[in-house]
Protein backbone atom coordinates (compact mmCIF):
# COMPACT_ATOMS: atom_id res chain seq x y z
CA UNK A 1 0.00 0.00 0.00
CA UNK A 2 1.35 3.76 -1.10
CA UNK A 3 2.85 5.97 1.62
CA UNK A 4 1.02 9.07 1.02
CA UNK A 5 0.80 11.82 3.09
CA UNK A 6 -2.76 11.25 4.05
CA UNK A 7 -2.28 7.71 5.57
CA UNK A 8 1.19 9.34 7.35
CA UNK A 9 -0.82 12.27 9.03
CA UNK A 10 -3.75 9.63 10.20
CA UNK A 11 -0.83 6.70 11.40
CA UNK A 12 1.01 9.53 13.42
CA UNK A 13 -2.21 10.72 15.25
CA UNK A 14 -3.87 8.21 16.11
CA UNK A 15 -0.79 5.97 17.21
CA UNK A 16 -0.40 9.51 19.76
CA UNK A 17 -3.90 9.62 20.65
CA UNK A 18 -3.18 5.83 21.73
CA UNK A 19 -0.29 6.26 23.62
CA UNK A 20 -1.55 8.45 25.54
CA UNK A 21 0.16 7.15 29.49
CA UNK A 22 -2.39 4.62 30.74
CA UNK A 23 -1.77 6.18 34.13
CA UNK A 24 -3.70 10.00 32.50
CA UNK A 25 -6.72 7.56 33.09
CA UNK A 26 -6.24 5.96 36.08
CA UNK A 27 -8.82 7.69 39.26
CA UNK A 28 -6.82 10.15 41.63
CA UNK A 29 -8.36 9.27 45.27
CA UNK A 30 -11.14 11.79 46.52
CA UNK A 31 -10.48 14.78 48.13
CA UNK A 32 -12.89 16.50 50.27
CA UNK A 33 -15.88 14.31 49.65
CA UNK A 34 -15.25 14.96 45.96
CA UNK A 35 -15.71 12.41 43.27
CA UNK A 36 -12.46 11.01 42.30
CA UNK A 37 -10.42 12.66 38.88
CA UNK A 38 -8.33 11.23 36.44
CA UNK A 39 -4.56 12.99 36.34
CA UNK A 40 -5.67 14.61 32.86
CA UNK A 41 -8.62 16.09 34.78
CA UNK A 42 -6.26 17.23 37.77
CA UNK A 43 -3.90 19.12 35.29
CA UNK A 44 -6.09 20.71 33.16
CA UNK A 45 -7.38 24.50 34.43
CA UNK A 46 -10.24 24.11 36.91
CA UNK A 47 -11.26 27.88 36.13
CA UNK A 48 -15.27 25.99 35.46
CA UNK A 49 -16.64 23.26 37.66
CA UNK A 50 -16.56 19.73 36.38
CA UNK A 51 -19.22 19.11 33.53
CA UNK A 52 -19.73 22.32 32.87
CA UNK A 53 -19.23 22.19 29.22
CA UNK A 54 -22.58 19.55 29.21
CA UNK A 55 -24.86 21.69 31.63
CA UNK A 56 -27.51 19.59 29.53
CA UNK A 57 -26.74 16.70 29.59
CA UNK A 58 -29.20 15.38 32.08
CA UNK A 59 -31.79 16.12 29.31
CA UNK A 60 -29.70 15.28 26.33
CA UNK A 61 -27.20 11.83 27.37
CA UNK A 62 -25.88 12.55 24.00
CA UNK A 63 -24.55 15.83 24.97
CA UNK A 64 -20.93 14.49 26.03
CA UNK A 65 -20.34 13.23 22.18
CA UNK A 66 -22.68 15.46 20.09
CA UNK A 67 -21.14 18.88 21.29
CA UNK A 68 -17.50 17.76 20.28
CA UNK A 69 -18.63 17.24 17.05
CA UNK A 70 -17.65 13.69 16.68
CA UNK A 71 -18.55 11.75 13.10
CA UNK A 72 -16.78 11.02 10.34
CA UNK A 73 -18.03 12.16 7.07
CA UNK A 74 -17.37 9.12 4.88
CA UNK A 75 -17.61 6.11 7.36
CA UNK A 76 -20.05 5.13 10.56
CA UNK A 77 -18.35 5.69 14.66
CA UNK A 78 -19.45 3.42 17.15
CA UNK A 79 -21.65 6.15 19.34
CA UNK A 80 -24.99 6.17 18.89
CA UNK A 81 -28.12 8.69 19.77
CA UNK A 82 -29.60 7.59 23.11
CA UNK A 83 -32.18 10.53 23.49
CA UNK A 84 -35.22 9.32 22.09
CA UNK A 85 -36.88 11.95 18.92
CA UNK A 86 -36.16 12.81 15.32
CA UNK A 87 -32.90 14.71 14.55
CA UNK A 88 -33.64 17.47 11.69
CA UNK A 89 -30.59 17.89 9.34
CA UNK A 90 -28.55 14.97 10.72
CA UNK A 91 -26.69 12.74 8.85
CA UNK A 92 -25.92 10.17 11.64
CA UNK A 93 -25.42 7.12 9.53
CA UNK A 94 -22.83 8.49 6.56
CA UNK A 95 -24.25 6.95 3.39
CA UNK A 96 -22.39 6.80 -0.33
CA UNK A 97 -23.37 4.97 -3.57
CA UNK A 98 -21.20 2.10 -3.58
CA UNK A 99 -18.95 1.81 -6.83
CA UNK A 100 -20.58 4.54 -8.71
CA UNK A 101 -17.75 6.71 -9.98
CA UNK A 102 -18.05 10.12 -9.49
CA UNK A 103 -16.13 13.21 -8.70
CA UNK A 104 -17.74 14.35 -5.84
CA UNK A 105 -20.00 12.19 -3.19
CA UNK A 106 -22.92 14.60 -1.08
CA UNK A 107 -25.61 13.94 0.71
CA UNK A 108 -28.28 16.24 1.39
CA UNK A 109 -29.22 16.91 5.41
CA UNK A 110 -31.40 14.19 6.10
CA UNK A 111 -32.83 12.69 9.04
CA UNK A 112 -32.15 10.61 12.29
CA UNK A 113 -34.41 9.05 14.14
CA UNK A 114 -33.16 7.48 17.79
CA UNK A 115 -35.28 5.09 19.97
CA UNK A 116 -33.84 5.70 23.14
CA UNK A 117 -31.53 4.58 25.72
CA UNK A 118 -30.77 0.78 23.67
CA UNK A 119 -29.09 2.68 21.47
CA UNK A 120 -30.91 1.79 17.90
CA UNK A 121 -31.18 4.84 15.37
CA UNK A 122 -32.31 5.16 11.92
CA UNK A 123 -31.65 7.82 8.97
CA UNK A 124 -33.04 8.50 5.44
CA UNK A 125 -30.51 10.36 3.37
CA UNK A 126 -30.45 11.73 -0.08
CA UNK A 127 -26.80 11.22 -1.70
CA UNK A 128 -25.37 12.82 -4.85
CA UNK A 129 -23.02 11.97 -7.44
CA UNK A 130 -21.15 14.42 -9.78
CA UNK A 131 -20.70 12.47 -12.84
CA UNK A 132 -16.87 12.38 -14.11
CA UNK A 133 -16.09 14.81 -16.36
CA UNK A 134 -19.32 16.35 -16.08
CA UNK A 135 -21.63 18.64 -14.08
CA UNK A 136 -24.62 16.22 -14.38
CA UNK A 137 -25.56 15.18 -10.95
CA UNK A 138 -27.75 11.96 -9.97
CA UNK A 139 -29.56 11.27 -6.53
CA UNK A 140 -29.64 7.84 -4.53
CA UNK A 141 -32.18 7.90 -1.73
CA UNK A 142 -30.87 5.81 1.13
CA UNK A 143 -31.40 4.15 4.10
CA UNK A 144 -29.93 2.81 7.50
CA UNK A 145 -29.93 1.20 10.86
CA UNK A 146 -27.89 1.36 13.05
CA UNK A 147 -27.55 -0.60 17.01
CA UNK A 148 -25.08 0.01 19.84
CA UNK A 149 -23.96 -3.05 21.22
CA UNK A 150 -21.42 -2.09 23.79
CA UNK A 151 -20.22 0.85 25.85
CA UNK A 152 -21.70 4.07 26.97
CA UNK A 153 -19.75 7.35 25.35
CA UNK A 154 -20.56 9.38 28.18
CA UNK A 155 -19.37 7.06 31.42
CA UNK A 156 -15.70 6.84 30.39
CA UNK A 157 -15.13 3.04 32.00
CA UNK A 158 -11.95 2.17 29.55
CA UNK A 159 -14.61 0.21 27.27
CA UNK A 160 -15.04 1.59 23.50
CA UNK A 161 -19.02 1.38 22.34
CA UNK A 162 -19.02 -1.00 19.59
CA UNK A 163 -22.10 -0.54 17.28
CA UNK A 164 -23.55 -2.46 14.42
CA UNK A 165 -25.91 -1.42 11.32
CA UNK A 166 -26.24 -1.79 7.89
CA UNK A 167 -27.61 0.98 4.81
CA UNK A 168 -28.94 0.47 1.22
CA UNK A 169 -29.58 2.95 -1.62
CA UNK A 170 -30.84 2.68 -4.84
CA UNK A 171 -31.18 4.95 -8.00
CA UNK A 172 -30.47 4.89 -12.19
CA UNK A 173 -30.49 1.16 -12.09
CA UNK A 174 -27.21 1.02 -9.26
CA UNK A 175 -28.21 -0.43 -6.21
CA UNK A 176 -26.19 -1.04 -3.30
CA UNK A 177 -25.91 -2.38 0.32
CA UNK A 178 -23.28 -1.84 3.21
CA UNK A 179 -22.85 -3.65 6.74
CA UNK A 180 -20.51 -2.97 9.50
CA UNK A 181 -19.10 -2.66 12.99
CA UNK A 182 -17.60 0.25 14.39
CA UNK A 183 -16.29 1.10 17.65
CA UNK A 184 -15.12 4.62 19.06
CA UNK A 185 -13.70 5.60 22.34
CA UNK A 186 -12.68 8.93 23.96
CA UNK A 187 -8.65 8.47 24.40
CA UNK A 188 -7.74 11.67 26.02
CA UNK A 189 -9.25 13.95 27.76
CA UNK A 190 -12.23 14.25 30.57
CA UNK A 191 -15.17 16.57 30.56
CA UNK A 192 -13.25 19.22 32.65
CA UNK A 193 -10.43 19.53 29.92
CA UNK A 194 -10.45 22.13 27.34
CA UNK A 195 -9.52 18.94 24.63
CA UNK A 196 -10.72 15.84 24.32
CA UNK A 197 -9.49 13.13 21.29
CA UNK A 198 -11.53 10.13 20.10
CA UNK A 199 -10.14 6.99 18.03
CA UNK A 200 -12.52 5.41 16.07
CA UNK A 201 -12.19 1.71 13.69
CA UNK A 202 -14.68 -0.43 11.82
CA UNK A 203 -14.26 -2.85 8.71
CA UNK A 204 -17.21 -2.71 6.28
CA UNK A 205 -18.41 -5.04 3.40
CA UNK A 206 -19.74 -3.17 0.50
CA UNK A 207 -21.68 -5.00 -2.19
CA UNK A 208 -23.38 -3.15 -5.80
CA UNK A 209 -25.10 -4.30 -8.48
CA UNK A 210 -24.39 -1.86 -11.76
CA UNK A 211 -25.32 -1.66 -15.38
CA UNK A 212 -22.22 -2.94 -16.41
CA UNK A 213 -20.77 -4.81 -12.96
CA UNK A 214 -21.23 -5.84 -9.93
CA UNK A 215 -19.07 -6.37 -7.47
CA UNK A 216 -18.13 -6.59 -3.47
CA UNK A 217 -15.56 -6.14 -0.77
CA UNK A 218 -14.54 -6.18 2.83
CA UNK A 219 -12.59 -2.85 3.95
CA UNK A 220 -10.84 -1.37 7.01
CA UNK A 221 -11.23 1.92 8.35
CA UNK A 222 -9.74 4.52 10.73
CA UNK A 223 -10.85 7.86 12.50
CA UNK A 224 -9.39 10.60 14.58
CA UNK A 225 -11.69 13.12 16.04
CA UNK A 226 -9.88 16.30 18.06
CA UNK A 227 -12.40 18.53 19.82
CA UNK A 228 -10.67 21.54 20.66
CA UNK A 229 -10.75 24.53 22.49
CA UNK A 230 -13.37 24.18 24.71
CA UNK A 231 -15.39 23.40 21.65
CA UNK A 232 -14.70 26.05 19.53
CA UNK A 233 -13.38 23.93 16.55
CA UNK A 234 -13.61 19.92 15.89
CA UNK A 235 -11.20 17.94 13.77
CA UNK A 236 -12.62 14.98 11.83
CA UNK A 237 -9.82 12.52 9.58
CA UNK A 238 -10.46 9.30 8.56
CA UNK A 239 -9.14 6.82 6.11
CA UNK A 240 -9.92 3.55 4.20
CA UNK A 241 -8.51 0.85 2.41
CA UNK A 242 -9.53 0.87 -1.01
CA UNK A 243 -11.61 -0.94 -2.94
CA UNK A 244 -11.19 -2.94 -5.92
CA UNK A 245 -12.88 -0.70 -7.85
CA UNK A 246 -11.30 2.45 -6.49
CA UNK A 247 -7.96 4.04 -8.43
CA UNK A 248 -7.10 5.51 -4.54
CA UNK A 249 -7.70 5.31 -0.91
CA UNK A 250 -10.63 7.13 0.77
CA UNK A 251 -10.11 9.81 3.01
CA UNK A 252 -11.23 13.03 4.75
CA UNK A 253 -9.76 15.72 6.70
CA UNK A 254 -12.43 17.94 7.78
CA UNK A 255 -12.68 20.65 10.35
CA UNK A 256 -15.99 22.01 12.28
CA UNK A 257 -16.88 25.15 14.07
CA UNK A 258 -19.65 25.30 16.03
CA UNK A 259 -23.23 27.53 15.58
CA UNK A 260 -25.49 26.07 17.91
CA UNK A 261 -25.05 22.93 20.15
CA UNK A 262 -24.23 19.83 17.65
CA UNK A 263 -25.03 21.98 14.68
CA UNK A 264 -21.92 23.72 13.08
CA UNK A 265 -20.41 24.34 9.53
CA UNK A 266 -17.51 21.47 7.91
CA UNK A 267 -15.11 21.84 5.41
CA UNK A 268 -11.83 20.44 4.23
CA UNK A 269 -10.49 18.23 2.32
CA UNK A 270 -12.03 14.86 1.04
CA UNK A 271 -11.66 12.08 -1.79
CA UNK A 272 -13.82 9.34 -2.18
CA UNK A 273 -11.65 6.95 -3.96
CA UNK A 274 -12.33 7.99 -7.27
CA UNK A 275 -11.36 12.18 -6.99
CA UNK A 276 -9.91 14.54 -4.13
CA UNK A 277 -11.36 18.14 -4.03
CA UNK A 278 -12.68 20.66 -1.39
CA UNK A 279 -15.67 19.98 0.39
CA UNK A 280 -17.15 23.01 1.56
CA UNK A 281 -20.91 23.84 3.24
CA UNK A 282 -21.86 25.14 0.49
Amino acid sequence: MSSDPSRILFAAVAAGLMAAPAAAQRPIPPEDGRAPRTLVARLAPAAEPARAQFEDDEENPDACWTHDYVGLSQHPIGFTLRKPGLRLLSNRIPMHPIGYASRRYSSYPGLTYGFGANGFQAAVAVMEAVKPGTDASVLFPGFGIQKQLLGNPCEYSGQPSVSVGAYGYTGHGHDGVAAYVAGSQRVVGTEETDHRGYVHVGLEYEHFDGPAKSSNSVRPFLGVTLALFRQKLALNMEVAAKSPWEPGEPFAIMATVPLYKSYGISFGIKSNGFDTRFSGPF
